[in-house]
Parts: C-alpha cells; sequence; structure tokens
C-alpha cells in the first residue's frame, strides 16, 4: 500500500535555467542575475523541504490508515469468537444444569429406595423379635436387625442432609427460592444403548474451539496480505504470525481429538456401569419380595 507522491515546483536557479525559461525577462546585469540566482535556489530548497514534510505526512496517514484497517478487521475477528465464547458457555451451563438436576434427581430416588427399604428392615426386627419370643430365633438376629435398622436410619440423615444441600445449590443456580418440599419432575426413561461414535472430524468441524482457531487463522492471512511493513522483519513478522496461528489450530485439533476418545471411552465404561446397575437393581427388588412374601407368612 503506497503513499501519494509530492513534485515540488522548481525555479531556475542557474543562469542557462533563466535564459530559457519562456516568459522570463532577459537578465544582463550581474549582480541581478545573481541576486535572482540566490532567492531561486533558496526557494527551491524551501519547496523541497515542504514537499519531503508532505510525503512523509502522506507515508504517515497512509500506514496509519492501514492499521485501522487491520484493527476494524482484528475487532470483527474478535467478536465473532467472543459470539463463540458466549455461546459455548451458554451449552455448557445448560449441560451443567442438566447434570446437576440428574444427580439431584438419583439422590431423591435413591433416598426414596432407603425410606423403603428401613421399612423392610422394621417388618424383619418384628419377626425376628416375635420369633424370639416365641423361642424359635436367637437374641443375636434381634440385635442384628435393630443394628441393621439403626445404620439404615443414619444413612437416611446423611442422605437427607446431602440431598437437601444439593437442592439449596440447584435452586441457587436456577435462580428460585429453595423450597425443601420442591417437586421434582422426573426425566422420561433412557433407552440403555452401546454408545455409537459419530464421526470425528464433523465433531472437530462443528466445535466451537475449531471455528475460533480457523477465524485466527482467516486473521493472520487477512493481515499477512494487508499490513504495511517498512522493512523485512515486519513481513518475516507477519509470516511467523500466521504459522503460529496455523500450529495453534493443529494443536487445538489434536487436544480435541484426544477429548473426543476420552469421552467415547467414559461413554463406554458409564454404559456398562448402567447395565451392572439395573442388574443390581432387579436383584434388589427380588430380595424385596422374597423378604415380604417371607415377613407374610410369618
Amino acid at each position: 500500500m503506497g503513499s501519494p507522491s509530492f513534485t515540488p515546483a522548481h525555479l531556475p536557479n542557474t543562469p542557462d535555467e533563466i535564459a530559457n525559461t519562456p516568459g522570463l525577462p532577459a537578465i544582463t546585469d550581474p549582480v541581478e542575475l545573481s541576486w535572482t540566482i540566490m532567492q531561486n535556489t533558496a526557494m527551491n530548497q524551501m519547496l523541497q523541504g515542504l514537499g519531503a514534510l508532505a510525503g512523509g505526512m502522506n507515508t504517515i496517514i497512509s500506514s496509519q490508515r492501514a492499521q485501522m484497517s487491520t484493527a476494524v478487521h482484528q475487532l470483527d475477528t474478535d467478536q465473532r469468537n467472543s459470539l463463540l465464547q458466549s455461546d459455548e458457555a451458554e451449552a455448557g451451563i445448560r449441560l451443567m444444569m442438566i447434570a446437576q438436576y440428574a444427580q439431584l434427581l438419583g439422590q431423591k430416588k435413591q433416598l426414596d429406595f432407603m425410606q423403603e427399604y428401613q421399612l423392610v428392615i422394621e417388618k424383619e426386627l418384628r419377626r425376628a423379635s416375635m420369633l424370639e419370643q416365641q423361642g424359635l430365633a436367637s437374641l443375636d438376629a434381634v440385635q442384628s436387625a435393630q443394628k441393621a435398622l439403626a445404620k439404615q436410619k443414619d444413612d437416611i440423615v446423611t442422605l437427607t442432609n446431602n440431598f437437601r444441600l444439593a437442592l439449596v445449590q440447584q435452586c441457587t443456580d436456577i435462580g428460585i427460592s429453595y423450597n425443601p418440599n420442591q417437586v421434582l419432575q422426573d426425566i422420561e426413561p433412557i433407552a440403555i444403548e452401546p454408545v455409537k461414535e459419530s464421526d470425528t472430524i464433523t465433531l472437530l468441524t462443528n466445535s466451537y474451539q475449531m471455528k475460533m482457531a480457523g477465524n485466527n487463522i482467516d486473521e493472520a492471512v487477512w493481515e499477512s496480505g494487508h499490513s504495511v511493513t517498512q522493512n523485512t522483519y515486519g513481513d518475516q513478522y507477519l509470516g511467523v504470525n500466521q504459522a503460529l496461528a496455523g500450529q495453534k489450530n493443529e494443536q487445538t485439533r489434536l487436544e480435541l481429538t484426544k477429548k473426543i476418545q476420552a469421552t467415547y471411552h467414559d461413554a463406554q465404561n458409564a454404559y456398562q456401569a448402567c447395565l451392572t446397575a439395573k442388574r443390581n437393581v432387579n436383584d434388589i427388588q427380588a430380595d424385596l419380595k422374597k423378604s415380604s412374601s417371607a415377613t407374610m407368612s410369618a
């Protein structure tokens, strides 16, 4: 990007120039000729100085214009990245709220189950006491049932406190007043299926971080083609800056790829853990039915 040139006027300051300049009267007096040459030489020097000053000012203005253009382009890139960061934060907060609610609901269900199981232990204690009175069971059986009931009550108290604390945090996060009797809406049943991996390239392309890294590369390429540099070092800096943006983009891609693979690994483990938990629930429900049947028979 160049700057407008300024060519100052030139007054004749030699005898030949004065004699051959159209429109000038002939000067024959040596004193007058010398005086004219001196005046015109001084004027030429002044005009050259003004020309150099104007050229320097044009160069400064041109450089400032280029800097302003670069700054505006950088601000536009920063704005696009800021919008991506805002969308990323919004999505992250939403996922965090869902995870907290799911955990809170899980604590509530666990608490309800433990309270139901306490009723089973109380029935078992009454049954053991009745059999002990009839001489059909030992005192140890009664004491074991009493200890189990005491432990169950302690566990319920601990879980209740943890649940209330989690409920307070959830209410604070979503901006509602705390209500210890807050009704939690159940989540629709989720089909437990093996994790299906999506195309990694598609996930990377749609990720917020890769989009921001791409914007930074575009910015570096634009600056390399539109910035004004005064020397070779400035050009080298722009080249290094562009290469650095490319390296950061590649580093971001590798880090996200590792995170995606780790997420799929965790999802597979979670799927196996869910299957195990489902089997445990079925076993416990079967035990409850057996205990209830045995109590009714007694």
